[in-house]
């Protein structure tokens, strides 16, 4: 290196970075806040909460909340999901008077499952940018594992939030 020159040069940038996953995260980024910001996710929770009844168990809230977060981080990235979903879920505990950790792990948790299409994690937009995955490949198998993983934290997530707390 040259004293006084840049340690990477345009160029370099240009042709070394996928800009297209750059702007897909972004882009999700984007999305997740402009739902919250719209009223969107105010008006998702009052709907939300008007179908759980009067006595949601705690179980069922969690269960919604974890759906909410696995749903939305495929709309958006597991970042803007989660700033959707936890909050949700927490809304829909204290509006049944019970704890909101449990239903903010499970939604945080669940933001995290998806891998069925490249815009969900950075490693899956990394898989399908190195041209070897097919899309349709990549979300016949993801779908497939990312519904057992959303059941496993269903059914197993409330039991194992309860022996922590």
């Amino acid at each position: 290196r040259i004293q006084g020159e840049p340690v990477l040069k345009w160029e370099e940038l240009a042709r070394g970075i996928d800009w297209n996953i750059v702007f897909l995260f972004g882009g999700g980024i984007a999305l997740g806040l402009g739902l919250e910001e719209s009223g969107f996710a105010a008006w998702l929770a009052d709907r939300l909460a008007g179908s759980l009844g009067d006595n949601p168990s705690s179980w069922m809230i969690f269960a919604v909340a974890s759906v909410l977060g696995f749903a939305l981080s495929y709309a958006a990235s597991n970042t803007a999901a989660a700033l959707i979903a936890c909050p949700i879920g927490a809304t829909l505990a204290l509006g049944a008077g019970i704890s909101p950790i449990p239903s903010i792990i499970g939604a945080a948790l669940a933001c995290s499952i998806s891998s069925a299409i490249p815009s969900t994690t950075p490693p899956m937009a990394i898989v399908y940018s190195s041209g070897y995955v097919r899309i349709w490949t990549m979300f016949k198998v993801g779908i497939t594992s990312d519904l057992i993983r959303l059941g496993a934290l269903i059914v197993l997530g409330p039991v194992l939030i309860d022996i922590i707390f």
